[in-house]
């Protein structure tokens, strides 16, 4: 409940939860105090729907005009949400929605960092889903002209809302990071569908863009392909991906990046990426967060 109490516990602004359980055996039970809390409110599904499902019941079963999500392995930092609102304001009505920053934590180690890219309005979603759901503070009137949560997609449902909220308008950012995310590494199997999934819509906004324009971008996208083909035991067509992107953006480095990588192998590139890692460390700043301990996972 690390995450309801999360949210609960943010300061300077009025919050409701709707907590979706979906079908989860044995049911999940609030704890008293929580049971207890006129702020909560929990939904159950008898079956598995999938996590779009649950958004979209979520958000059918609140009526505030500013929303923002959290899964159940994550946790918002104290002022999160205060932060973003004032972004919101000060972004005005062209701003759909704010994202911020987020860690990454195997319990007690942190294992990754990131900011919203500041190209997030002028390619980088389309390259990247650079925008995770319990980042993000949304305006329901954006959520709801972009037509919700679509749940015929097992994943990526929220890359796919977040792009078709950009048709909208622009995605604010606050340079912080106010979201710690437990270590939940996907299987590469699964990645290669869900991305299977989003490609065409991705594709139709491409086609759109100027030839150059959409040829770098295709390079960033599809090196994350090939890094997958490659994790999945394809070196070969992996390595032939990224050559495509690259002979159609030579000054791709993502792809170069990808190429260097997909010739060492992973077992290689993975010691050479721990080895170097400190040195890393010490060049690349990690991002602003407010003051505090690492995350404590454990307890009710």
């Amino acid at each position: 409940m690390a995450a309801v109490r999360s949210a609960l516990g943010q300061e300077g602004a009025l919050v409701e939860v709707c907590m979706v359980d979906d079908g989860s055996e044995p049911p999940v039970e609030l704890p008293a105090d929580l049971a207890a809390d006129e702020r909560v409110t929990l939904i159950r599904f008898e079956t598995t729907r999938g996590p779009a499902a649950a958004r979209n019941a979520g958000l059918a079963a609140t009526g505030a005009e500013l929303v923002a999500f959290l899964d159940d392995d994550d946790a918002w930092l104290p002022g999160k949400l205060a932060r973003q609102v004032n972004a919101l304001i000060a972004a005005g009505n062209a701003a759909v929605m704010v994202a911020c920053g987020f860690e990454v934590w195997d319990g007690g180690r942190l294992v990754a960092a990131a900011l919203p890219p500041d190209d997030v309005n002028s390619g980088g979603l389309l390259a990247h889903p650079c925008v995770w759901p319990s980042t993000v503070l949304a305006r329901r009137s954006s959520i709801d002209a972009a037509g919700g949560f679509d749940e015929s997609l097992e994943r990526v449902e929220d890359w796919d809302l977040w792009l078709r909220m950009a048709d909208f308008g622009e995605i604010a950012t606050v340079p912080e990071v106010l979201v710690d995310r437990r270590w939940s590494p996907l299987s590469p199997s699964l990645a290669r569908t869900a991305r299977a999934q989003i490609s065409p819509r991705v594709e139709q906004r491409l086609d759109r863009l100027p030839a150059k324009e959409a040829a770098r971008l295709r390079a960033r996208l599809h090196t994350d392909d090939a890094v997958i083909l490659a994790r999945l035991g394809d070196r070969r067509g992996a390595a032939r991906l990224l050559l495509r992107c690259l002979c159609a953006y030579p000054r791709s480095r993502a792809a170069a990046r990808g190429l260097a990588r997909v010739l060492a192998g992973e077992r290689i590139w993975s010691v050479a990426a721990r080895a170097f890692a400190p040195a890393r460390a010490r060049f690349r700043r990690r991002p602003p967060r407010p003051p505090g301990p690492a995350p404590q996972w454990a307890g009710p």
